[in-house]
């Protein structure tokens, strides 16, 4: 893999998937654990938003991190370009790890079926595809 293909992920399907999180998957969830309140809800929520705001740090960031990322594709590394991207990977492993295991569990018990049709179809969009087009049924 190639500094290259690295950029190539986090400015296609990684900003894809982040769109898909940040659009439809944790405002529905956001809204589905407010209906049904309570401490868990409550809980519930503040790491949802902790990952929203770890998007949007990271986010914050990538532009520093592609011109490193280009830079490296080009000429030697920058001494600062080490922890610069060492900072970048760390944050989108630990933000990974903490989304994985939550927003999946959470999404098989909060969200209604009328919620996973409606997200699909915007995933979909998404990708300039639909859901007949994958075989899927409505």
């Amino acid at each position: 893999m190639t500094a290259i293909d690295v950029r190539r992920y986090f400015e296609e399907a990684g900003r894809r998937h982040q769109q898909d999180e940040d659009f439809d998957i944790l405002p529905r969830l956001l809204k589905r654990l407010d209906i049904s309140g309570g401490a868990d809800g409550e809980r519930l929520s503040t790491v949802l938003r902790r990952l929203d705001n770890e998007h949007r740090e990271m986010g914050a960031h990538w532009p520093e991190v592609r011109e490193a990322i280009d830079h490296c594709a080009r000429q030697p590394i920058k001494p600062d370009h080490p922890g610069l991207l060492q900072r970048f990977v760390d944050a989108f492993i630990g933000h990974h790890d903490a989304e994985n295991p939550l927003i999946l569990p959470m999404a098989q018990l909060a969200l209604q079926p009328v919620d996973l049709a409606e997200i699909g179809d915007s995933i979909a969009a998404r990708r300039g595809l639909t859901r007949a087009a994958l075989g899927r049924k409505s």
